[in-house]
């Protein structure tokens, strides 16, 4: 194998001196020039798309203004959500700990209660056994 063609890794551009080989470009995949396609000059598309969107702007901005008129108040989120958390209770860390002072342990008192009678057991196995 000879690795005159082959380059691996990160390929730098040659320098001006050097001849650069740049494969030859084809007009289409099976290398046929034919005249029967019609080829445009410019994209048609994009024409239509934006005189679309031209209309659904104006249209968009009339029904903004129509909504406006209708309320003035209809875009004023940012004020909306205020007093809605205003008008919402308060409640401080205070409290919340009042509430966690308060609490007492559910299941401890079962199991130290558990722990006393596995104790007495043992302790009567040992003196059946001496």
């Amino acid at each position: 194998m000879s690795q005159g063609n082959k380059v691996y890794g990160l390929i730098l551009p040659k320098k001006q001196g050097q001849v650069k080989s740049q494969p030859s470009t084809v007009a289409s995949v099976f290398q046929d020039d034919s005249d029967e396609e019609d080829r445009s000059t410019g994209p048609v598309a994009p024409y239509k798309v934006a005189t679309s969107s031209t209309k659904i702007k104006r249209q968009t901005q009339m029904d903004i203004d129509k909504a406006l008129q209708e309320d003035p108040n209809i875009y004023e989120y940012d004020e909306v959500y205020d007093q809605m958390q205003a008008s919402k209770p308060q409640v401080g860390f205070k409290e919340k700990d009042k509430t966690k002072v308060d609490r007492k342990p559910k299941y401890i008192a079962g199991l130290l209660k558990a722990a006393d009678v596995k104790k007495k057991e043992d302790e009567r196995r040992l003196e059946r056994k001496v």
